[in-house]
């Protein structure tokens, strides 16, 4: 567990410095921007975008907030729209089999 939590710590501070910026995932803030291309689209950071991201986006479909994004939101670059809908999903389709092994352990 506490491997776990560390690891969790050193994505969060690791975000935090990738050039001031930091990239919203699940849960993000909404001001933040997304991960860029392949990366946005891996929404459970397995190393690919595959049916386990279509069905996230799924079922979050219609979910939305003005603070802290959904994890199912990954469109339209830059920022998203903080709501899981038809951009998300055509987000993934289109990303659909990517390898995105090279973002990194924190989907950077």
């Amino acid at each position: 567990m506490r491997s776990l939590t560390f690891s969790i710590l050193s994505c969060a501070v690791l975000a935090m410095a990738i050039q001031g910026d930091v990239f919203a995932g699940g849960d993000g803030p909404c001001s933040y921007p997304l991960k860029p291309l392949p990366c946005n689209a891996d929404l459970d950071l397995n190393g690919a975008v595959d049916v386990d991201d279509l069905l996230k986006v799924v079922g979050q479909w219609g979910l939305a907030s003005d603070d802290l994004r959904p994890a199912g939101d990954c469109a339209p670059l830059n920022n998203g729209d903080c709501t899981v809908n038809i951009e998300d999903l055509l987000m993934i389709l289109d990303q659909f089999g990517a390898d995105t092994s090279n973002c990194g352990p924190c989907g950077i």
